[in-house]
């Protein structure tokens, strides 16, 4: 949240404003900037699923990572190279929307987050904490849906699928839009040549499709009973319930 994401976001946006500076150097930076991301974000899906004590504790949730040790380092492969892609991508149409102008990348940006705490408001889900009340409840709230929404959105950390998190239907959601997100920002943005738009415009191209590639190999991996955690509509109060 606080280095790799950003990091990328800043380089893709100095690059597209001057595309003379894309070196084979700042191509490299901003390619090792992505897999840094994935990595992290598979690392923290893999851990918390293979964890013994989260296996046995919340059986129906974390197991979707197969028993074979084999099966299971091409999980951790796809899920690095998915949350690699995903960043990319995402990044790039960030950095489209503020090339463009502050005000419409605050706007876009905003628009998403807000249509993500309506979702969760209206269902019960926003808060996080009871042992807080009041306006330190809801600021909590706010910076924690917001810190995990700008992780879940920039590298598909499946771990955010958690219903004490984004939740399964959200989640996916999340990981949908992102591929749409950057062809969002390259319609708004404003300014550039003709032949940088087309060298971006295949650029997310081939991000998407890899991306679409890689997650169809993943989920054909996984444990099959545990697909419908990538789409549970539970709160996180029926979960613990269920629990």
């Amino acid at each position: 949240v606080c280095e790799s994401i950003p990091g990328c976001v800043l380089q893709l946006y100095v690059c597209i404003l001057e595309p003379d500076l894309l070196t084979l150097s700042a191509a490299t930076s901003i390619a090792f900037c992505s897999l840094t991301t994935g990595y992290s974000s598979a690392m923290i899906s893999f851990d918390m699923d293979c964890d013994p004590k989260n296996r046995i504790k919340q059986p129906r949730f974390y197991g979707y990572l197969p028993q074979n040790n084999q099966a299971r380092e091409r999980c951790f492969l796809f899920m690095t190279l998915i949350g690699s892609f995903n960043n990319l991508s995402r990044s790039i149409g960030v950095a489209l929307l503020v090339a463009t102008s502050g005000a419409t990348a605050v706007a876009v940006l905003g628009v998403e987050f807000g249509i993500y705490c309506c979702y969760k408001l209206a269902r019960g889900d926003f808060q996080i904490s009871f042992e807080i009340r009041g306006v330190g409840s809801f600021v909590l709230s706010l910076l924690y849906r917001l810190g995990s929404k700008v992780v879940a959105d920039s590298t598909n950390c499946f771990h955010c699928r958690h219903p004490k998190e984004m939740g399964g239907l959200a989640f996916s959601a999340s990981m949908v839009w992102g591929q749409i997100f950057p062809f969002v920002g390259l319609l708004l943005f404003e300014g550039g040549e003709e032949g940088t738009k087309q060298s971006i415009r295949t650029t997310l191209i081939c991000c998407c499709s890899l991306w679409v590639a890689l997650s169809i190999l993943f989920f054909n991996t996984i444990e099959r009973e545990y697909l419908g955690t990538f789409f549970s509509t539970k709160t996180a109060s029926e979960y613990v319930e269920e629990l």
